[in-house]
């Protein structure tokens, strides 16, 4: 039952860290459009772009996963 608890904790811990990465660019994006002379319109732009390849491959990631199975899947993603 330990191992359920550490796996939980480091999956807490990884998606918080995941969802921070996310959030912090936002929050940082007046200071860099100030920086480098960008529109806020511009900062979006380039976020959007940051996502485009998360949702471009979750449906062919999730037909791949389900063909050769989820460990397979995940090893060959990393």
């Amino acid at each position: 039952m330990r191992s359920r608890w550490t796996i939980l904790a480091a999956l807490f811990v990884a998606r918080a860290a995941f969802a921070f990465q996310f959030e912090s660019v936002a929050a940082v994006a007046p200071q860099v459009s100030q920086s480098l002379g960008a529109s806020l319109a511009d900062i979006g732009i380039l976020i959007g772009l940051y996502f485009a390849p998360g949702v471009l491959l979750a449906l062919p990631g999730g037909t791949i996963g389900r063909r050769y199975g989820d460990k397979a899947t995940v090893l060959a993603g990393l």
